[in-house]
């Protein structure tokens, strides 16, 4: 059946699903990896992922080395919803059973979504310490890949932290690497953050230009999240250059996909960009989508977008 399916632009999903039939537990393993890491880095299916992943681990016996990849990827999984208490759950019991085994692969993934996790939540210096952490093991087994993702994530850190000299020059790196590499989903990662860090030096051309290189590569990857994050950037400009009906637009179509992925955070900021346009244009549901950005930074507990929603929900009685 493999030798049959081999040129299937399916191919992994269906076999997983044939060996998930038979029941065979090696051939499971070794295809539901690539599956679920398409569904929650491609195209957001996360519950689909998830349902993948939860079905698994029970057929695996608690000391198992195997349950290491998957309950980090369930851990990438909850930290894309925000649910960042589930990912620290599933992060933590990756990193002890990946320490168990001294699997220093499983550790370094461990490390890098434990710094994510605590980025997203405010902690910047845990977050500096796991990234850290990670990519030096990452470089340690040779892992370019791994390391390439550490030190965009590393810039990512430095850029909200005001470094944006720091953050350029990680990023760079990062680009250098991942171009060497050829993964094209992660350079498009990198060019998003390399927009930003032009942005922030006020080279909006340059941005807009990043920004667009990046998304073209998404979108011919199908890379929905990916796209996502251009499009928010591209409204974000196009409101800074008073372009409000462009921005508007933009906005709206990223609160669609992001709907659709289940993407609580990326929503936030979509809404508060929606906020910001409607007060700019005396639109009266101003207070809605503050309001509902606001609900929702609560819910997941995201540290700056909650500011700026308390921010936005004031700037309307100023």
């Amino acid at each position: 059946i493999e030798a049959v399916y081999s040129g299937d632009p399916g191919y992994e999903s269906i076999l997983l699903d044939h060996w998930r039939q038979v029941g065979d537990l090696n051939k499971i393993y070794q295809y539901i990896l690539p599956v679920v890491r398409g569904l929650i880095e491609i195209s957001g299916a996360y519950s689909i992922a998830e349902d993948l992943l939860q079905d698994t681990l029970p057929r695996l016996a608690e000391e198992d080395g195997r349950r290491i990849n998957l309950l980090n990827h369930l851990a990438e999984s909850a930290e894309r919803q925000g649910n960042y208490a589930d990912g620290r759950h599933y992060a933590d019991q990756a990193l002890r059973l990946a320490e168990f085994h001294d699997d220093t692969f499983g550790i370094s993934h461990s490390y890098n979504i434990l710094g994510l996790l605590a980025y997203f939540q405010g902690d910047f210096s845990q977050a500096r310490e796991m990234h850290e952490k990670s990519l030096a093991l990452r470089r340690l087994l040779g892992d370019r890949r791994g390391a390439s993702i550490s030190l965009s994530n590393l810039g990512v850190l430095a850029f909200h932290q005001g470094k944006f000299a720091q953050a350029m020059a990680l990023h760079e790196q990062s680009l250098v690497e991942k171009r060497k590499i050829g993964n094209q989903r992660d350079i498009a990662i990198t060019l998003i953050n390399l927009g930003n860090s032009a942005y922030s030096k006020g080279d909006i051309a340059q941005a807009a230009e990043l920004y667009q290189q990046s998304l073209a590569i998404s979108e011919a990857l199908g890379d929905q999240r990916s796209c996502l994050i251009n499009l928010v950037n591209l409204g974000e400009m196009a409101f800074k250059q008073s372009e409000y009906a462009k921005a508007d637009n933009l906005y709206q179509r990223c609160l669609h996909i992001s709907q659709q992925l289940g993407e609580p955070r990326l929503n936030v900021h979509i809404l508060i960009g929606l906020g910001w346009v409607a007060l700019k244009q005396d639109d009266p549901q101003v207070a809605t989508w503050f309001s509902q950005a606001l609900g929702t930074a609560l819910k997941i507990n995201i540290v700056p977008e909650l500011l700026w929603s308390i921010l936005g929900f004031a700037s309307i009685f100023l």
